[in-house]
């Protein structure tokens, strides 16, 4: 009976002019799938997504490099069962699961195309259970994922080449779940380049990163439908803000156009990319605090405000990294994979896909998200863009069938590094953003809102008997670089920077740049040497400003009052006002009646403070150092030695003399006296 289907079926239907009605271009090196050696080249120019169960799958090919006399075969195959099914149908499916194979094509009987190879259509019309037979069809049973191999041979029937895609029957009404129930697959997109700020201030435009960013949003820009969370690097869209080159002006309008279009997530990190567990765990939580901060701002400045409360973590995400990270306001986690402990594939035999809870240091639980692995694998799992991309629907759509009508969401992100194609994104986007009951695109906030949390012991959400609580589950978290010697001079050249900054004006634009190129610093894709260039600039820099403020490396100053003042005379270079703490130690010969330390504003070239001392009599050593105002940073310049003579004479002092005086005086007095006596007695013998 079904070869008698087969028979009839009108599987092979040459197109003169497929090139026009499939997306054409130079030919793609595609590579043959698990080809033992280099064959025949079957590239994918298109197929159907969804296969309704009274419709027709689909597929144009284009064949290069088969020899003369070949042919090809295309077999369909027992529909997978789950996410474990579908990966061992790539590269190839098992012996013993093939339904049918469909007539032979004789690739000498097709078309030439402009670009050398043979134009081969595949076409399979589908009937419905329970439906009238249509000539030609073949009958598919349930709605699932079925394989279908394609295999290139040569004349011997010896097989060259072959490659695995996939037909997808949709359910009928009868077979059809609560659309509620569609899987959402929450695409997230990171836009990330290397630092443009250069450590000299210069701008070094990351060209081959912003054309992936582009890439990237152009795709989305053409597809307002498409729902999905965004997480641009701060400093990559500061960059955008600030170049004079037409074709970043133009990312960030298009930037700016995808996150307005609605239904889209915008998410903050850090200014750059940093390695939040290496900071958490070396003592620096507060500067991350401070790059969320800024990185949060350079954000809401360039596109709009961001969702704050939502962390997309990198693999070394540990529990203090989550404890410090909540102290800036994230209260939900997305986690790549490879940073969870494995789960119980009893409880969980095709990964868990529901939200789940991971523990800080603390105890507290956070609602998490992972980014599946495999899904993010499919990304590069073919060099046929087309292909690749209708695997990754393909896997995605036997998500949704093993949900079984259970709420579900998986997290669709591309590997870090991978090179955007325009034809893969088109084909996975086109697929998720049109209407089928299998799936339904959501930002990871609509999941985290819309799908219940997975059970510990493996239960649906909507079971009504236990669950065993809410799933929790285990970090893993890969070692954390470190940080080396960068942690000390960080924490040195940001307190400098902050005691330039506690002299001058908030919006002194110095300050506001060295800030920056700090922060910049800090990014993870820089090498030892290069943050340290950064902080070796920004150190110089702040080593010049405080230096402009000087003072006479020793003075002499003569008091003839014991209460008495006299002038400090500070010379500043800057052209702009400067506020300084001067601070005075002495003996306590030398006291001042207002206090030892005095905030000063510096204005023009030179200024002359009135030190007020009090001092005894002689001289006494004064130092009179000048800090940054908020007194962490000694200007060294500035710093002065006085010394201070007091020629006045105390009032005990006065007392003192007086008596010794009227003593003398007296004694005088007494000693003329007794003098003047044995004068007289003299006198009058001799008389």
């Amino acid at each position: 009976m079904i070869a008698a289907r087969l028979g009839r079926l009108a599987l092979v239907t040459l197109i003169a002019s497929l090139s026009g009605m499939l997306p054409s271009g130079a030919a793609r090196a595609a590579g043959a799938q698990a080809a033992a050696a280099p064959g025949p080249t079957i590239e994918l120019l298109g197929q159907t997504t969804w296969v309704a169960a009274d419709g027709a799958f689909f597929a144009g090919l284009r064949i290069t490099g088969a020899p003369a006399g070949a042919d090809v075969v295309v077999s369909i195959h027992r529909a997978v069962t789950g996410r474990s099914s579908f990966d061992e149908s790539i590269p190839d499916v098992r012996r013993g699961t093939k339904l049918a194979t469909f007539p032979v094509i004789l690739l000498d009987r097709q078309p030439v195309d402009p670009a050398g190879g043979r134009s081969v259509s595949v076409l399979i019309p589908v009937n419905a259970p329970g439906s009238a037979h249509r000539p030609g069809s073949y009958k598919l049973d349930q709605a699932a994922v079925y394989p279908l191999r394609i295999v290139v041979r040569d004349r011997d029937g010896t097989e060259l080449s072959h490659v695995v895609t996939h037909l997808i029957r949709l359910p009928t009404a009868s077979e059809a779940t609560d659309p509620s129930a569609r899987l959402r697959v929450a695409p997230l997109l990171s836009l990330d380049a290397p630092p443009t700020l250069q450590p000299d201030g210069r701008s070094q435009r990351p060209a081959t990163e912003l054309d992936r960013i582009a890439t990237l949003v152009d795709a989305v820009a053409t597809r307002p439908k498409l729902a999905l969370t965004l997480d641009p690097t701060p400093e990559v869209v500061a960059s955008l803000t600030r170049s004079k080159v037409a074709a970043d002006a133009t990312l960030l309008r298009r930037l700016r156009a995808v996150e307005r279009a609605g239904n889209r997530q915008l998410v903050s990190s850090t200014y750059v990319r940093v390695d939040a567990a290496a900071w958490t765990g070396s003592g620096l939580a507060s500067q991350l605090g401070r790059q969320r901060v800024r990185g949060t701002s350079a954000i809401n400045d360039a596109l709009g405000r961001p969702d704050a409360g939502t962390w997309v973590a990198d693999p070394d995400l540990a529990p203090s990294t989550i404890t410090a990270l909540r102290e800036t306001g994230v209260d939900q986690l997305v986690v790549p994979e490879a940073n969870l402990a494995p789960i119980d594939p009893t409880r969980f035999p095709d990964d868990v896909t529901q939200p789940f809870k991971v523990n800080s240091d603390t105890g507290v639980p956070t609602p998490t998200l992972q980014v599946d692995a495999r899904l993010r694998s499919g990304f590069t799992r073919t060099a046929d863009p087309r292909l690749g991309a209708h695997q990754l629907i393909a896997e995605l759509a036997a998500i949704s069938f093993a949900q079984d009508g259970t709420p579900g969401a998986v997290v669709l992100s591309p590997p870090v590094g991978w090179v955007p194609s325009k034809a893969f994104l088109g084909e996975v986007f086109d697929a998720l953003t049109s209407d089928n009951p299998l799936m339904v695109t959501s930002t990871v906030d609509q999941v985290f809102s819309a799908v219940p949390p997975a059970g510990a012991n493996g239960a649906p959400a909507q079971h009504s008997g236990d669950r065993g609580g809410d799933l929790v589950r285990t970090l893993a978290p890969e070692p954390p670089p470190s940080l080396g010697a960068y942690r000390d001079r960080l924490v040195q050249t940001q307190v400098r920077l902050t005691a330039y900054g506690s002299m001058v004006d908030t919006t002194n634009p110095l300050a506001v740049l060295l800030a920056e190129r700090i922060d910049v610093s800090a990014a993870r894709s820089l090498t030892d040497d290069q943050r340290t260039r950064y902080l070796d600039v920004v150190d110089g820099e702040l080593e010049r400003r405080f230096g402009a403020i000087t003072a006479p490396a020793k003075e002499k100053v003569t008091l003839a009052a014991r209460d008495a003042s006299f002038p400090l005379s500070l010379r500043s270079s800057l052209p702009y006002p400067v506020k300084v703490l001067i601070q005075l130690d002495a003996s306590d010969r030398l006291t001042f009646p207002n206090g030892n330390q005095m905030v000063v504003v510096l204005r023009g070239a030179r200024t002359r403070v009135k030190l007020h001392v009090r001092a005894v009599s002689g001289d006494t050593p004064l130092r009179v150092t000048v800090r940054s105002a908020d007194g962490t940073t000694i200007l060294p310049a500035a710093t002065t030695r006085y010394t201070v003579r007091s020629t006045a004479v105390s009032g005990v002092g006065i007392v003192l003399t007086a008596g010794a005086a009227l003593f003398l005086l007296l004694w005088w007095g007494s000693h003329w006296r007794s003098s003047r006596r044995p004068a007289r007695h003299a006198k009058r013998r001799g008389a």
